[in-house]
């Protein structure tokens, strides 16, 4: 089945882009690590600046945030992923619901990068992104359309 969705893709795409070799091709062993990669790959809008020299351009990468944009507008809509297999009959046993009587209410500050209690201040979180996160976000978004 993988080698004729692969043989599909590469008749509607650029050959002069794709390649039947460079496509990983193997069996599942685990559905959980392989529907990661899936969606892994589906999204991906970080890049290394040059494969070759992973690791030695650091402060180099990009987030390409127009085309994660591209990737998400043209699958609106669209079925990703198929089930195979039969249906399980339906569950009988449900959780018994619970009303929570002592809630706090939470409102998002970009400026802490955190949940706030709207009572009392306090962060729900305490969430402090790496020095290098902050340096990507600020810098490296490459938002042209296409």
């Amino acid at each position: 089945m993988a080698n004729t969705l692969v043989r599909e893709w590469l008749k509607r795409s650029n050959r002069n882009w794709t390649s039947f070799k460079s496509q990983d091709i193997r069996p599942v062993f685990n559905n959980i690590s392989a529907l990661i990669e899936v969606v892994k790959y589906g999204s991906k809008i970080f890049t290394e600046p040059d494969l070759k020299k992973k690791g030695k351009d650091k402060g180099k990468a990009k987030i390409y945030v127009a085309a994660l944009n591209n990737i998400f507008t043209a699958m609106k809509g669209l079925r990703i992923f198929e089930r195979f297999g039969f249906d399980l009959p339906p569950q009988t046993k449900t959780a018994p619901a619970v009303v929570v009587q002592d809630y706090c209410e939470w409102l998002f500050h970009p400026d802490y990068y955190d949940w706030l209690n709207l009572e009392n201040g306090h962060p729900l979180t305490d969430y402090h992104p790496p020095k290098e996160l902050l340096s990507l976000l600020e810098n490296s978004l490459d938002i042209e359309l296409e």
